[in-house]
């Protein structure tokens, strides 16, 4: 990654907080339904990666320009028709 070293406490603690993620990009209950839904189907890895891109961007990140999120939403709405 960036020569930081991550321990299993680290990760651990960097997952649960990603899963709270959800609550600082839209009020919209729909949304944040659909967010929160998405970060549970990832694995520990995705959803580290995750993290680490929140926090690089910064304000910057927007989760539904996430490549990730728009491929699983699209997957999803098709599944669904």
């Amino acid at each position: 990654m960036d020569g930081i070293e991550y321990t299993n406490h680290t990760i651990t603690h960097k997952i649960e907080f990603v899963l709270n993620i959800n609550n600082n990009y839209n009020t919209n209950t729909k949304m944040s339904k659909l967010f929160q839904e998405y970060i549970e189907s990832l694995t520990k890895q995705e959803k580290l990666a995750l993290e680490i891109a929140k926090e690089m961007l910064g304000t910057s990140f927007d989760m539904e320009r996430c490549i990730g999120y728009n491929k699983w939403l699209k997957s999803k709405n098709n599944k669904s028709k």
